[in-house]
């Protein structure tokens, strides 16, 4: 909800929420398998990817198992 609400402000430029589901990095420990988590690289090249989007506002679900981008919202 902020994300969107950010979005109608003229004041700012574009507006990406990406949520991406469990990636492969030290916050875990040892304690977690993550294995099967997302690859943090992969997942800064699909930002980077929605960030060149001409979008005004857009919400993304970065998924695993397949590993995938889902738009859950946008709008120019």
């Amino acid at each position: 909800m902020l994300g969107t609400s950010l979005s109608f402000d003229p004041e700012l430029g574009n507006v990406l929420v990406a949520a991406p589901s469990g990636m492969q990095t030290p916050f875990w420990g040892e304690e977690r398998n993550t294995s099967e988590y997302l690859d943090p690289k992969w997942v800064a090249e699909r930002i980077m990817e929605l960030a060149n989007e001409p979008l005004k506002y857009c919400y993304a679900k970065i998924l695993r198992k397949p590993n995938r981008v889902e738009i859950i919202e946008s709008r120019k």
